[in-house]
Order: structure tokens, then C-alpha cells, then sequence
């Protein structure tokens, strides 16, 4: 991976070493997701208005598509300044701390506009405050998407439907404790194993957003689609704090305001994609399947009987916080 890292930076110096009239500031951004997801647009959103806005002082470097690494990796490259901007699931930064995995929990969310509510308030602020102790600066908030269900056995519509699944999850230890309690069998896995191991019949199943969905393929080998909506999937936008201080005030301000505008971007995307997704997948001949509101709370209550478990796991403070949150963007937006 360092060889890789190395790599790739040696052949930028050469092609900016070409450059007439380099910046006087290069800003380099690594993410996981590949150029057609929503995650890569919004920031090319941001390299434009940066470039724009700064008369060209700062250049915007962008490694998509994991060209650089995944997750935690490119985490641990913004903290030690190998790369200066991320965008990673709120979860993957439990690893430093539990209070992270809080957001994961299934069904903490009745919308999207309550969850936007919810990170951009002061539950947000509060989550900024405790990434600087492990070394990232807290600049905003993107998203992936609103997780969904997939799987090559039959359409779920209740828990029951879920019984004895082996499914693919995320590393969070939030989406293991869930779906046991609904009666999977979760199986924690790299993203890039995923495919492999659903055309293997290792594992019958998986969840992730709608755009992972298609650019992960794995609608080839789960003809089954369940809008479970059960997590929206928060990802964190950091920086390396020595970077951001080394910046002029002014050129603080265009690359945080560059984030917060690249955010409101992406969310006119996926507002747009998701209702064209589901009638692409239907077109591909994948069944789609909506859950009723009742069905839907079958779930929320199994989920509900775990809130002793998922106190303990991310502590009382930050269940508390995010609930006490959660509950005043509800009644703002009511």
C-alpha cells in the first residue's frame, strides 16, 4: 500500500512538474468510491469551487476508487498528512472511539431530513469536538446513501424473512449486534470480497445504498432488492489540522464553505438518482420491493428491544445526545 501511495504521488509530481504556473497550494483528497458515484461528483463539486474561488492558489488533487485505500487507511493518511481530505463513514472512526458508532444504529433516523438535521446541529458540533483528540479536523458532512437489503433468497418484508440470512456487513460492530437480533447470521467483509462471495453462495446476502448496490454489481448476483431503509450512512469529511492551519484565514474559509456547498450538491444527486435507480434495477430484472409502514415497524421494534445493548456499546452520553437530537429535528421539521 505504501508502494502504491508513493506511487501515485510521484506520477502527479511529474505531471505538475509540467505545469506552467503551479498552485501555490495543493490540496489532495482520497476516497473509496468510484468516479460515477455521487461521493466522486460532489468532490469535483469541491476541487471547482476551490480552484475557482482561490484564482488557482490552491489546486485540487482527487484519488477516487480507492487508488489510495479504504477506510480506516485513508483515516490514518489524513492524521499523519499523507493526504489532506477524506470522506469516511462516521462508524469506521469507532476504532479510535464508540461514541462513532452511534449514528449506525438501525432506524435512529425517520428521514434523511431529520438526519441532515441532526449532523449539521449541534449533535454534529459535538462529534467534531471529539475527532480532534485523534487527530482529524471535522470540516462537514457527506453521505452514501440510505442503506437497503439485498439478497438471492426471496423478497423481505418482515423479520422473519431476514432468519437465518448470511450477510454481508460492515466492521461496525452497531450492524452485527442488529441483525443478529433479527435473526441473520452477519458476516463482516471487505467491500471487494462482496461479489466473489455472493456468487459462491458464502454468503446469500448484503446491504449498502442503492449507488454501491449498482457500482458494486452485486444486483447481478441478489435479484432481490428490500427498501429496508434501516441506516443512513453518514460520512464524515476531515482534514489533517496542521494543513488547515497552514492555510491563510481566507483560504480556511472557501475550503470550508466549498465543503458545506459540495455537501448541498451531492443531496440534489441522490434526491435525483435514487427514484431512477430503482426503476434501472427493475429494468435489469432485479424484484424491488417497498415495505409498508407496518411492516417497517416490525423491524424498528426488534431494534428498540436493543437500546440496554447499544447504550452499553457507545456509551450513555452519546446515545443520550444523539436521541435528545434526534428528537428536536423531529420536531422542528413537524
Amino acid at each position: 500500500m505504501k508502494k502504491r501511495f508513493t506511487a501515485s504521488l510521484v506520477a502527479a509530481s511529474f505531471l505538475m512538474a509540467g505545469t506552467a504556473l503551479a498552485a501555490d497550494v495543493t490540496l489532495k483528497v482520497a476516497h473509496g468510491a468510484p468516479e460515477s458515484n455521487h461521493m466522486h461528483k460532489a468532490w469535483q463539486k469541491f476541487e471547482e469551487i476551490v480552484e475557482k474561488r482561490t484564482n488557482g492558489d490552491i489546486e485540487v488533487e482527487i484519488y477516487p476508487a480507492g487508488q489510495l485505500g479504504e477506510g480506516r487507511e485513508l483515516l490514518e493518511f489524513v492524521q499523519m498528512g499523507e493526504i489532506d481530505l477524506n470522506a469516511e463513514a462516521v462508524g469506521v472512526l469507532s476504532g479510535w472511539d464508540d461514541i462513532f458508532a452511534a449514528t449506525e444504529l438501525p432506524y435512529t433516523f425517520a428521514s434523511r431530513e431529520v438526519a441532515r438535521k441532526v449532523f449539521l446541529g449541534e449533535y454534529g458540533d459535538w462529534l467534531a469536538e471529539k475527532m480532534e483528540p485523534i487527530g482529524l479536523k471535522s470540516m462537514g458532512w457527506f453521505e452514501i446513501g440510505i442503506r437497503q437489503l439485498t439478497n438471492s433468497r426471496g423478497a423481505v418484508y418482515t423479520p422473519d424473512d431476514v432468519d437465518g440470512l448470511k450477510l454481508r456487513t460492515m466492521q461496525v460492530d452497531a450492524h452485527i449486534t442488529a441483525w443478529s437480533k433479527l435473526g441473520a447470521n452477519p458476516m463482516p467483509m471487505a467491500s471487494g470480497e462482496v461479489y466473489s462471495a455472493l456468487q459462491q453462495g458464502v454468503i446469500d446476502a448484503q446491504e449498502n445504498p442503492l449507488s454501491n448496490i449498482r457500482s458494486m454489481r452485486t444486483h447481478e448476483v441478489n435479484k432481490y432488492i428490500s427498501l429496508t431503509n434501516h441506516v443512513y450512512s453518514a460520512y464524515t469529511v476531515v482534514m489533517n489540522p496542521a494543513k488547515f492551519e497552514s492555510l491563510s484565514p481566507e483560504q480556511q474559509t472557501i475550503v470550508s464553505d466549498a465543503v458545506l456547498e459540495a455537501s448541498e450538491y451531492q443531496q440534489s444527486l441522490i434526491k435525483a438518482e435514487e427514484p431512477e435507480l430503482v426503476d434501472w434495477f427493475r429494468a435489469q430484472g432485479n424484484e424491488v420491493n417497498e415495505l409498508t409502514p407496518e411492516q417497517m415497524a416490525l423491524f424498528q421494534g426488534k431494534i428498540k428491544e436493543l437500546k440496554p445493548e447499544f447504550q452499553k456499546l457507545v456509551g450513555e452520553e452519546a446515545y443520550g445526545r444523539l436521541m435528545d437530537a434526534v428528537a428536536k429535528a423531529e420536531a422542528e421539521l413537524n
